[in-house]
């Protein structure tokens, strides 16, 4: 008697918020209208559906936790022979396996906001963690990012990032040499005062802005380096 009593209140319900609908449900047949907002008939017959369940079904069985949404995550290794495997490991339990293919490349579906660490067939592995945003960080191991995209690799490599305060409307530019390299970014309101070159071989290099220079040096042990202009 108590579960009809139910049923029956449901089905009231529904037939009170179809008689509100007024032309708007009128005009789209099947529907009802609540405070603007047209539903289909059967959101009513879930709704319905719904109260039934709950006073039928204990609580802790209709609960449920909604599952976290993953991410894309590309790793490139052109060091590595395509279809050679990389696993990825989140504490001791595999997540994800996946083959390179024949760009030397391999995408990995993950949750964000944890770390995780990949490891290919050949013996290569890194570390890494996943923020929520997407963006690649805490590498560690035979790796390097550029925020974007995991690189496997047995040659070390690093990272210097530069930071500073930069009014709206104005463009920083700054370039860095050594080695092989010769590049330049820019720095405005836009990218949040923060310019990223990745891929850097362990040495000595030269930053420039503003007209000044400075040595910066990053090590296998140390590389990863963060310069503030300010």
């Amino acid at each position: 008697m108590k579960t009809e009593r139910w049923i029956w209140a449901a089905i009231m319900a529904g037939a009170a918020l179809a008689g509100s609908a007024g032309y708007s449900a009128a005009a789209s047949p099947g529907a009802a209208a609540v405070r603007g907002a047209v539903f289909p008939a059967s959101v009513l017959r879930e709704s319905v559906s719904a109260s039934v369940l709950q006073e039928t079904v204990p609580a802790a069985e209709t609960a449920s936790s909604p599952a976290q949404d993953a991410l894309y995550v590309t790793v490139r290794a052109e060091g590595l022979a395509a279809q050679e495997k990389l696993r990825v490991f989140s504490g001791e339990d595999q997540l994800d396996l996946a083959a390179l293919d024949a760009q030397h490349e391999a995408l990995l579906e993950l949750p964000p906001g944890e770390n995780y660490t990949v490891h290919a067939d050949s013996g290569l592995a890194a570390g890494f963690t996943l923020a929520e945003n997407a963006a690649i960080t805490n590498v560690t191991g035979d790796g390097w990012t550029d925020g974007e995209i995991l690189y496997l690799t047995p040659d070390p490599k690093g990272t210097l990032t530069v930071t500073a305060s930069v009014p709206d409307g104005v463009i920083l530019t700054v370039s860095l040499q050594g080695g092989e390299t010769d590049e330049q970014r820019s720095l405005s309101a836009e990218t949040g005062g923060k310019a990223v070159f990745a891929g850097l071989t362990p040495g000595s290099y030269t930053l420039t802005a503003n007209g000044k220079e400075r040595k910066v040096t990053l090590t296998r042990e140390m590389p990863d380096v963060t310069v503030g202009l300010d």
